[in-house]
């Protein structure tokens, strides 16, 4: 499956990922660890070739640094826990599944990067109470990836509808309660002759209170 991606909306994502690491003071130069995959660099032919070439060169210029996710045995997780110390990253970008497999060595090995801001995990979902683990793991600030952050924000949107719906619908049968409540017949208080309503009704004799 091809998928084209037209050079705006591109831009507009990067423009919105480097909004959201300013919120957590995270330059566009600084230091990012990323557990990931690479699946370009398995491409046949001369495309395979050409990723394996250029995401290194890329990394290297762009002050990044890459984990494999496709391989998290214990001594790989040793492995990366030592790279993270040497390389001292701002952000680390990864797999839910990865960065809390990564978070929990941490915890159990008592070894801990020290120099990072905040933790992306994406892609997959993770539950909240598993969140602290990955701050603790890590000692950092962990949220969602951009397109979490937008399933969760469309989740909270159509909560927010369904409930104004019902709120709106409650709020109608108020009103119509009210309208019906006020909808009463005056006229077995009104004097015709006095063309005066009276003030006061007795119900035992059924007359109008002079």
């Amino acid at each position: 499956m091809a998928v084209y991606w037209e050079k705006q909306s591109y831009l507009e994502v990067l423009r919105s990922k480097y909004r959201f690491h300013e919120l957590w003071d995270v330059g566009v130069f600084d230091r990012t660890v990323f557990l990931w995959g690479h699946s370009a660099s398995f491409a046949p032919g001369w495309r395979g070739r050409v990723a394996r070439f250029r995401r290194p060169v890329e990394d290297r210029l762009r002050n990044r640094l890459r984990l494999s996710a496709y391989s998290l045995t214990p001594r790989d997780l040793d492995h990366y826990l030592e790279q993270l110390s040497a390389f001292r990253p701002a952000l680390f970008y990864g797999y839910s599944s990865a960065v809390l497999l990564l978070a929990r060595h941490a915890v159990g090995s008592g070894r801990f990067p020290g120099s990072l801001k905040v933790v992306v995990y994406t892609s997959e979902a993770l539950p909240m109470e598993l969140v602290p683990m990955i701050e603790a793991g890590l000692g950092a600030v962990a949220g969602p990836g951009e397109c979490e952050r937008r399933g969760e924000l469309r989740r909270l949107l159509t909560e927010a509808s369904r409930r104004a719906v019902a709120r709106i619908a409650s709020i109608e049968r108020l009103a119509r309660h009210a309208g019906e409540l006020a909808a009463m017949e005056y006229d077995f208080l009104f004097d015709r002759a006095r063309h005066l309503l009276a003030i006061g009704y007795n119900v035992s004799e059924r007359r109008r209170d002079a």
